[in-house]
């Protein structure tokens, strides 16, 4: 069978491409082996975000206890897990649905390159995939143009007892809270799932093989975000490597390099994630990796198949965020909508796609570093920067770490980065993001009318030195 576009992976990102070349009248087919939704959606930021607003809700009324609050909530992690299983439940299907309602066929199964322009979906042996995709018949597609969405999996370090340690998916789907718990690592994943078990009552160690956590932030800001951790019982070790991991009597024994030994209930690895692209078969297709990422260029095509293009988690080098993912499926679509021509099409750039952490508070970030921008612009580089844990808005909710930096730039007054911890964060991130893309410089952002008081309007006194 041959069509127009070959689309493998049902996430953000491939039903992004797939639902704008379909309502184009153009055939596409799409392929996943595990159930149709993609990992957002499914079993990461949709998925964790029903314990991450109860986590919230639950911290905040500790913040307040003798400050207008007495007594807390009871946190029932089975009925946060039922509902967020009420809503991933019926996302396949929902999804299932809608693609064929657009005319898209639908493969059920693993994509494996035979040549540059065609592939086989065959049986998955995958442990997750669906019972659909392990059963299905070897199907051989030809392709004009083929979009690589695999997204990417837990990494799984070359640790004796690894296997008996829980990734992201694993944790979203405990039946109870896990009364003590080890992380190995300490990105995204590590600090927001530490802070909702801790929120449950756990007691979380994270052992870090780096000397400071999160190394995509502003280390200031991480430095207040520990602090934050540590006073609500997260034990953090830096320089913390495993050697191996066994089990005890009462859960597992994490041993690291230097001897050291930890126990807990469940450990989890959290020591990030790689692009799924290992059983594509990628030299039968002429599709060069880096690493296990696809190399490509600012429009998403391969750099070795001119046929070829690839978005989201599967790329080399790009940030593994939903936005991302989706910002470089509308470039990747409106190539293959021009029939591959690029000319016309503006190339695909992460600077401006804000990113948080959704720990306490969520530690949110937009463009460059201090550190980039000092190398970049010298001594044309502005950086107003400020703890605001004295600030009546941080003061009235009992939030006891938080601070910014904002980088502008001297001669033009352009922001060139925006780094905040704080509640509300998260949103807050958003205005400066858009104000970047739309080079509106810090004074007009100072002086726009905002809600007030909001966490918004704290922008202007974010601003205010410029």
């Amino acid at each position: 069978m041959n069509y127009s576009v070959v689309i493998v992976g049902s996430g953000t990102s491939g039903q992004t491409v797939a639902i704008k070349l379909a309502q184009a009248g153009i055939s596409v087919a799409l392929i996943d082996d595990r159930p149709l939704g993609g990992t957002c959606a499914l079993r990461g930021c949709t998925a964790k975000k029903y314990f991450v607003v109860n986590r919230e809700l639950m911290d905040g009324a500790r913040d307040l206890q003798a400050q207008g609050l007495e007594g807390l909530p009871l946190p029932q992690w089975e009925q946060t897990l039922a509902l967020k299983n009420r809503f991933t439940d019926t996302v396949p299907e929902n999804t299932l649905a809608y693609l064929k309602s657009l005319g898209i066929h639908v493969f059920q199964g693993t994509a494996v390159l035979n040549s540059p322009d065609s592939l086989q979906v065959i049986p998955s042996q995958f442990r997750r995939a669906s019972e659909s995709a392990k059963t299905t018949a070897i199907t051989e597609l030809t392709f004009d143009s083929l979009v690589l969405a695999c997204g990417s999996d837990p990494r799984v370090p070359q640790i004796p007892g690894i296997e008996l340690t829980l990734d992201s998916e694993d944790f979203l789907s405990l039946a109870q809270a896990p009364q003590s718990m080890i992380i190995l690592g300490a990105g995204y994943i590590a600090f927001e799932f530490s802070h909702i078990a801790a929120s449950y009552g756990a007691r979380v160690t994270i052992l870090d093989r780096n000397a400071s956590p999160l190394p995509l932030f502003d280390p200031g800001l991480v430095q207040q975000l520990l602090a934050s951790a540590q006073s609500r019982g997260i034990r953090y070790v830096p320089e913390s490597s495993a050697a191996s991991i066994e089990k005890t009597p009462g859960g597992l024994r994490v041993t690291d390099t230097a001897g050291n030994a930890w126990e807990a209930e469940v450990v989890l690895n959290a020591t990030g994630r790689v692009p799924r692209t290992a059983e594509l078969n990628c030299p039968a297709g002429n599709v060069e990796l880096k690493g296990s990422g696809i190399r490509v260029d600012a429009w998403g095509r391969s750099a070795s198949n001119p046929k070829v293009f690839a978005v989201g988690d599967s790329v080399a080098g790009l940030p593994m965020l939903a936005p991302v993912a989706d910002g470089m499926a509308e470039v990747v679509a409106e190539v293959l909508l021009n029939r591959g021509d690029n000319s016309c099409v503006t190339p695909f750039s992460s600077l401006v796609i804000p990113s948080t952490v959704f720990s306490n508070p969520p530690l949110a970030s937009v463009g460059l570093s201090e550190t980039a921008a000092g190398e970049k612009y010298g001594e044309d580089l502005i950086v107003n920067a400020s703890d605001t844990s004295q600030w009546i808005s941080s003061q009235r909710i009992g939030q006891r770490h938080s601070g910014y930096k904002v980088l502008i730039q001297r001669s033009t007054k352009k922001i060139l980065g925006a780094h905040l911890l704080s509640h509300n964060s998260s949103e807050v991130i958003n205005i400066f993001a858009l104000a970047m893309a739309a080079d509106l410089p810090a004074p007009q952002l100072e002086k726009l009318p905002w809600a007030y008081p909001t966490a918004v309007s704290d922008i202007k006194y974010m601003l205010r030195t410029v």
